[in-house]
């Protein structure tokens, strides 16, 4: 049985997949096996909303979309947390509490220089 070795005609970087132009019908930058899908700007474990998933919003869990997910985290590290009354945001700032119509209801700050 023959041997096959992958070849390139010449290596990107990273910044160079994320600008390559998407044809339709055709995975030049990943692929999806089973549950996983992995592609150089975003990576999904799992199916339906039972997913784990990263791109360049950030982190999320509990969802098939970064937006809908009852837990994730933006790349600037804000935390978001669905919870049965509405939301918590937690960020450099502090912890803030949305109902479910999205309006804030409660701030709990960080005080600086505790450390």
């Amino acid at each position: 049985m023959a041997t096959i070795m992958p070849t390139m005609s010449s290596p990107r970087s990273a910044d160079q997949e994320l600008i390559t132009q998407f044809v339709s019908g055709e995975m030049p930058l990943g692929q999806r096996i089973g549950g996983l899908s992995m592609f150089s700007a975003e990576f999904k474990r799992g199916s339906g909303n039972q997913v784990f998933g990263s791109n360049s919003k950030g982190i999320w869990l509990g969802a098939a979309n970064f937006e809908d997910a009852p837990f994730r985290v933006s790349m600037d590290g804000k935390i978001y947390l669905q919870i049965e009354s509405g939301a918590l945001v937690i960020d450099a700032n502090g912890i803030t509490q949305f109902d479910e119509n999205g309006v804030p209801v409660g701030f709990w700050g960080i005080r600086t220089g505790m450390f």
